[in-house]
Parts: structure tokens; C-alpha cells; sequence
């Protein structure tokens, strides 16, 4: 039988192999595994961070729903008046009505009517839409809150009279905002002066969808 003596030789040549494969199985590991491993635990990092900003967005969503539509808010709804249709004939009437109790003189008038909520996808389209287009829009559009500027050049014999009559206009029940006054003097060679003045009131109404007339009441 052969008897196998293992020296110091041997032994330090088997050290130094243990060790070299040791260096080989940790080189092997940083060169494939770790980073994988590291890019494993990057995902896991950017995962937590979504579901993070999906719970955040979520609660935020649960929010906006919970609170009331625009044309069911108290903004609408209630004081001052908002009308259902555009209306302008009883709103000219109480128009009429200033005239000639501060003896003014309306000289002109122009409209500018615009949607305020919700705005409509198809913006960009002409008036003349087929009865076909108009079938095609959204019901979410049928139901809307819109404004009219109405500009207004206005002679006065006094300027105390105009703006009396800016006073009265916002006191209306109707809720208007006034966007811009100018006022004017001129005198004439008799020295008798007169006043005027361009205004641009902002109505606000619901309508049907682009036709300034009332929500049906269904």
C-alpha cells in the first residue's frame, strides 16, 4: 500500500489553490451576481415609490370626486342669480328701466358669448354644424355654464348718473361682474358738459349646449 505524506509544500500549495478558487468564486460574484442583485433591489425601490404616488393619487382622486359639480355648487344654485338660458330680454327690460330713471342714453351695444365649463373637445369648429356632428357630442356638453360680455357705450348728463347706474348694475339680482369702465367729459360751446362711458358687463347663464337656450328641465 502506498502511504501518500503530505509536506508543508503541500500543504501551502493547497492553501494557495483554496484560496485562488475562493478569489475566482468572489470575482464571479461581483462580476454577475451583485449587480443584478443591486438592480433587483433598485426595482424594488422604484416599485415602493410608485405604489407610494399611486396611494397619494388615489386619495387625491377620492377627493376631487367627493366634492359637488360645478353647475350643482352653491355657486350656481343659489344668490345671485344665474339664470337657466341666456335671457337677455328681461335683463334688457331692467336695462330699460335704469335708463330712464338716471336719464341715460344707451348708444350701442355688442355681445361676446363664450363656455366657461365644461370646455368643449371640438373648440375649433364653425357655427353651420350638420345635425349629424351636433348628435355626436358628448352628453357631459350638453349641460353647460357660459358667459356673455356685453359692451355698452352709454351718454349721461352727469357723471353722478353713471355711476349710479354701475351701483344699480351690480346690485341687480343677476350676477354679472364689470370688467372695464371709461369714462369721458366733453363740453360744448354753450359750455354744457356731457359724460359717457364704454362698459363691458359679464353675464353668466347655463344653456344647452351652444344655443343660449334653456336646460331642458328632464
Amino acid at each position: 500500500m502506498t502511504k501518500v505524506y503530505f509536506t508543508k509544500k503541500h500543504m501551502f500549495a493547497i492553501t494557495v489553490i483554496a484560496i485562488a478558487i475562493l478569489g475566482l468564486l468572489l470575482s464571479l460574484w461581483l462580476a454577475l451576481i451583485d449587480p443584478k442583485r443591486k438592480q433587483v433591489l433598485g426595482y424594488k425601490g422604484q416599485l415602493t415609490t410608485l405604489k407610494e404616488e399611486s396611494q397619494k393619487i388615489n386619495q387625491e382622486l377620492g377627493q376631487l370626486q367627493s366634492k359637488p359639480d360645478l353647475l350643482e355648487s352653491a355657486a350656481v344654485k343659489e344668490l345671485p342669480q344665474i339664470p337657466n338660458g341666456i335671457t337677455l330680454e328681461a335683463y334688457f327690460a331692467q336695462l330699460n328701466k335704469l335708463e330712464q330713471e338716471l336719464s341715460l342714453t344707451f348708444k350701442s351695444f355688442s355681445f361676446n358669448d363664450q363656455v366657461i365649463y365644461p370646455q368643449a373637445q371640438n373648440d375649433g369648429a364653425t357655427s353651420d354644424t350638420t345635425t349629424e356632428g351636433a348628435n355626436s357630442i358628448e352628453p357631459s356638453l350638453s349641460k353647460q355654464f357660459r358667459s356673455v360680455d356685453i359692451s355698452m357705450e352709454i351718454l349721461s348728463n352727469n357723471k353722478a348718473n353713471l355711476l349710479k347706474f354701475i351701483d344699480r348694475l351690480e346690485k341687480l339680482e343677476r350676477f354679472l361682474t364689470i370688467q372695464t369702465v371709461d369714462y369721458r367729459l366733453s363740453a360744448s360751446e354753450g359750455e354744457t358738459v356731457s359724460c359717457s362711458a364704454s362698459l363691458v358687463a359679464r353675464l353668466y347663464y347655463l344653456s344647452s349646449y351652444e344655443t343660449g337656450k334653456a336646460l331642458s328641465e328632464k
